[in-house]
Protein backbone atom coordinates (compact mmCIF):
# COMPACT_ATOMS: atom_id res chain seq x y z
CA UNK A 1 0.00 0.00 0.00
CA UNK A 2 0.77 3.88 -0.67
CA UNK A 3 1.92 5.56 2.63
CA UNK A 4 2.05 8.63 1.28
CA UNK A 5 1.34 10.51 -1.90
CA UNK A 6 2.52 13.88 -2.94
CA UNK A 7 0.50 16.02 0.07
CA UNK A 8 -1.14 13.38 1.76
CA UNK A 9 -0.75 10.54 4.21
CA UNK A 10 -2.77 7.53 3.02
CA UNK A 11 -4.54 5.81 6.03
CA UNK A 12 -6.51 2.91 4.68
CA UNK A 13 -7.37 1.46 1.49
CA UNK A 14 -11.62 1.87 1.48
CA UNK A 15 -12.71 0.51 -2.37
CA UNK A 16 -11.13 -0.53 -5.56
CA UNK A 17 -12.36 -0.98 -8.59
CA UNK A 18 -11.63 -1.54 -12.34
CA UNK A 19 -9.49 1.99 -12.95
CA UNK A 20 -7.73 2.36 -9.38
CA UNK A 21 -7.95 2.02 -5.91
CA UNK A 22 -9.46 4.64 -3.22
CA UNK A 23 -7.86 5.62 -0.42
CA UNK A 24 -8.87 7.25 3.08
CA UNK A 25 -6.00 9.54 3.60
CA UNK A 26 -4.91 13.02 5.09
CA UNK A 27 -3.92 16.31 3.52
CA UNK A 28 -0.41 17.03 5.59
CA UNK A 29 -1.11 20.80 6.12
CA UNK A 30 -4.83 20.84 6.72
CA UNK A 31 -5.00 17.68 8.51
CA UNK A 32 -8.24 17.42 6.29
CA UNK A 33 -9.10 14.05 5.96
CA UNK A 34 -9.89 13.05 1.99
CA UNK A 35 -10.34 10.47 -0.43
CA UNK A 36 -7.44 9.79 -2.78
CA UNK A 37 -8.31 7.23 -5.96
CA UNK A 38 -4.55 6.22 -7.94
CA UNK A 39 -4.87 4.91 -11.01
CA UNK A 40 -3.92 1.76 -10.91
CA UNK A 41 0.06 2.04 -12.43
CA UNK A 42 -0.50 -0.84 -14.67
CA UNK A 43 -3.78 0.89 -16.34
CA UNK A 44 -2.19 3.76 -16.70
CA UNK A 45 0.91 2.68 -18.69
CA UNK A 46 -1.24 0.42 -21.05
CA UNK A 47 -3.45 3.59 -21.73
CA UNK A 48 -1.27 6.04 -21.22
CA UNK A 49 -3.52 7.84 -18.15
CA UNK A 50 -5.99 9.59 -21.20
CA UNK A 51 -9.16 7.93 -19.52
CA UNK A 52 -8.36 8.78 -16.06
CA UNK A 53 -7.33 12.68 -17.31
CA UNK A 54 -10.81 12.31 -18.89
CA UNK A 55 -12.25 11.90 -15.38
CA UNK A 56 -10.51 14.01 -14.13
CA UNK A 57 -11.81 17.04 -16.33
CA UNK A 58 -14.96 15.99 -15.95
CA UNK A 59 -15.18 15.85 -12.01
CA UNK A 60 -13.88 19.29 -12.09
CA UNK A 61 -16.17 21.04 -13.99
CA UNK A 62 -19.53 19.57 -12.18
CA UNK A 63 -20.18 22.56 -9.85
CA UNK A 64 -24.16 21.24 -8.09
CA UNK A 65 -25.06 21.49 -4.56
CA UNK A 66 -25.50 17.50 -4.69
CA UNK A 67 -22.13 17.13 -6.26
CA UNK A 68 -18.97 16.76 -4.26
CA UNK A 69 -16.27 18.73 -5.67
CA UNK A 70 -12.54 17.58 -6.78
CA UNK A 71 -10.24 19.46 -4.87
CA UNK A 72 -7.01 18.21 -6.54
CA UNK A 73 -5.26 16.09 -9.17
CA UNK A 74 -1.75 15.58 -10.33
CA UNK A 75 0.81 12.63 -10.87
CA UNK A 76 3.89 11.53 -8.18
CA UNK A 77 6.18 9.21 -9.43
CA UNK A 78 4.27 8.32 -12.16
CA UNK A 79 1.00 7.15 -10.13
CA UNK A 80 -1.73 10.01 -11.13
CA UNK A 81 -4.48 10.55 -9.00
CA UNK A 82 -7.79 13.10 -7.75
CA UNK A 83 -8.70 13.98 -4.09
CA UNK A 84 -12.60 14.40 -3.21
CA UNK A 85 -13.95 15.16 -0.26
CA UNK A 86 -14.08 12.19 2.34
CA UNK A 87 -17.67 10.74 3.36
CA UNK A 88 -18.03 8.36 5.88
CA UNK A 89 -21.16 6.26 5.32
CA UNK A 90 -22.10 2.60 3.90
CA UNK A 91 -22.50 1.76 0.20
CA UNK A 92 -26.56 1.28 -1.04
CA UNK A 93 -25.22 -2.08 -1.98
CA UNK A 94 -24.80 -2.43 2.33
CA UNK A 95 -27.64 -0.90 2.93
CA UNK A 96 -29.34 -3.11 0.72
CA UNK A 97 -28.08 -6.07 2.27
CA UNK A 98 -29.09 -4.87 5.14
CA UNK A 99 -32.76 -3.78 4.36
CA UNK A 100 -33.38 -5.39 1.19
CA UNK A 101 -36.89 -2.84 0.97
CA UNK A 102 -35.83 0.38 2.13
CA UNK A 103 -38.76 2.52 3.58
CA UNK A 104 -40.29 4.41 0.70
CA UNK A 105 -39.59 7.75 2.37
CA UNK A 106 -36.11 6.58 2.28
CA UNK A 107 -35.85 5.29 -1.42
CA UNK A 108 -37.68 8.23 -3.14
CA UNK A 109 -35.23 10.09 -1.23
CA UNK A 110 -32.15 8.44 -2.44
CA UNK A 111 -33.83 8.40 -5.90
CA UNK A 112 -34.09 12.18 -6.04
CA UNK A 113 -30.77 13.10 -4.94
CA UNK A 114 -29.30 10.36 -7.36
CA UNK A 115 -31.78 11.53 -10.17
CA UNK A 116 -31.18 15.31 -9.73
CA UNK A 117 -27.32 15.08 -9.93
CA UNK A 118 -27.26 12.43 -12.66
CA UNK A 119 -29.63 15.06 -14.55
CA UNK A 120 -27.02 17.88 -14.01
CA UNK A 121 -23.55 15.92 -14.98
CA UNK A 122 -25.66 14.16 -17.99
CA UNK A 123 -26.10 18.17 -19.49
CA UNK A 124 -22.39 18.88 -18.49
CA UNK A 125 -20.96 15.86 -19.79
CA UNK A 126 -20.06 14.85 -23.78
CA UNK A 127 -20.39 11.25 -22.63
CA UNK A 128 -21.89 9.03 -20.90
CA UNK A 129 -22.83 9.17 -16.72
CA UNK A 130 -23.51 6.36 -14.75
CA UNK A 131 -24.03 5.09 -11.21
CA UNK A 132 -23.76 1.66 -9.34
CA UNK A 133 -24.97 0.82 -6.11
CA UNK A 134 -21.29 -0.05 -4.72
CA UNK A 135 -20.30 3.52 -5.19
CA UNK A 136 -23.46 5.33 -4.04
CA UNK A 137 -23.55 5.70 -0.16
CA UNK A 138 -26.38 6.41 1.69
CA UNK A 139 -28.10 6.90 5.00
CA UNK A 140 -30.59 8.28 6.41
CA UNK A 141 -29.85 11.64 6.69
CA UNK A 142 -27.81 12.28 3.34
CA UNK A 143 -26.79 10.49 -0.32
CA UNK A 144 -23.90 10.15 -2.29
CA UNK A 145 -23.29 8.80 -5.04
CA UNK A 146 -20.33 7.77 -7.36
CA UNK A 147 -20.69 9.95 -10.80
CA UNK A 148 -19.15 7.68 -13.62
CA UNK A 149 -18.24 9.20 -16.84
CA UNK A 150 -18.41 5.61 -18.56
CA UNK A 151 -14.98 4.84 -17.62
CA UNK A 152 -14.50 5.20 -13.52
CA UNK A 153 -15.93 7.48 -10.68
CA UNK A 154 -15.66 10.86 -11.72
CA UNK A 155 -17.01 12.95 -8.78
CA UNK A 156 -19.24 11.82 -5.48
CA UNK A 157 -22.95 12.93 -5.28
CA UNK A 158 -24.35 14.09 -1.90
CA UNK A 159 -27.17 15.22 -0.21
CA UNK A 160 -27.75 19.62 -0.13
CA UNK A 161 -27.79 19.28 3.69
CA UNK A 162 -24.82 17.16 4.39
CA UNK A 163 -21.37 18.48 4.56
CA UNK A 164 -18.41 16.16 3.69
CA UNK A 165 -15.44 15.10 6.25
Amino acid sequence: MVEELGDYLVRRLIGEGGMGKVYEAEERLSKRRVALKVLHPELAYAIGGDRFLREIEVAANLTHPHIVPLFDSGEVDGLLYYVMPYIKGESLRDRLAGCPQLPLEEAVHIAENVASALAYAHGQATHPIATAPTTTAANRSSIAASVDSGRGPAARIRNNTRTAR
